[in-house]
């Protein structure tokens, strides 16, 4: 699977298809929230998904598959999630009657609780993401509907590390994939008292998040509780989104 849109808005993803050297059966656009975060209308930003609809026919060839990503809400933007839930509506209609156009439902990921920074997706939400693009994915690939697959993290994806046998898999219930990234396994140690900083290292392959927490001990010997300051690279996610699908195509 090749990573083949990227940009900060539907201008440059339509750069980029229009641009490369890559013939897909099957796009997945994840386009149009920085658009509309910005003074551009509902009806423009429509238009301009329709002309990179177009571009990616013609580069890609009208045999094309094209799946569009619900645009997903922003904490306490009111304005811009007014404007995205009337674009979300509008992309549903254009691809309930255009053949080889689908729609990708995100709604279970829609709670502000899934946001790190109020905008971009938290590791824990990520999987769920990824399944979302797979429920749509998969019958179009012609494999399992993504309900028949082991969640990541399951008994599939130890069995192929050789970290557990079988009788482990029974007593003990599968690990999440984003339970093994280093900051959540930072927020599960036993906190620290006294004034010290504390950054858990890099991460693996995947690209993690870097959190710096910092122990406070306030003036009646209680001690504060530590506040996590993540520093997120957005390309990691990226990053953990593509691995994860190349996961489910093995």
């Amino acid at each position: 699977m090749q990573h083949l849109t990227q940009g900060r808005n539907i201008a440059e993803a339509k750069e980029f298809i229009s641009k490369t050297k890559i013939r897909a059966k099957k796009v997945v656009l994840i386009v149009g929230s920085n658009d509309l975060d910005g003074q551009k209308s509902v009806s423009k930003t429509e238009v301009e998904l329709d002309d990179l609809l177009r571009t990616t026919r013609q580069h890609m060839g009208s045999d094309v598959d094209i799946l569009v990503s619900e645009v997903m809400p922003r904490t306490g933007r009111h304005v811009f999630n007014k404007k995205a839930t009337d674009f979300n509506a509008r992309v549903s209609r254009e691809c309930d009657r255009t053949e080889r156009l689908h729609f990708i439902p995100q709604r279970n990921i829609f709670d502000e609780r899934n946001r790190y920074d109020n905008i971009h997706l938290a590791y824990p939400a990520v999987p769920r993401f990824v399944r979302n693009i797979k429920s749509v994915l998969n019958p179009l690939l012609g494999l399992r509907p993504i309900t028949e697959y082991q969640p990541l993290g399951g008994a599939r994806s130890r069995s192929r590390e050789g970290e557990a046998d079988k009788d482990t898999q029974q007593q003990q219930p599968p690990q999440r994939q984003w339970q093994q990234q280093p900051q959540w396994q930072q927020q599960q140690q036993p906190r620290y008292r006294g004034s010290e900083q504390r950054q858990p290292p890099r991460s693996d392959s995947r690209g993690s998040a870097q959190i710096t927490v910092q122990h406070q001990r306030l003036d009646n010997g209680d001690e504060k509780l530590p506040v996590a300051k993540p520093t997120i690279n957005v390309a990691s996610i990226k990053e953990a989104i593509i691995n994860a699908l190349n996961d489910l195509l093995e």
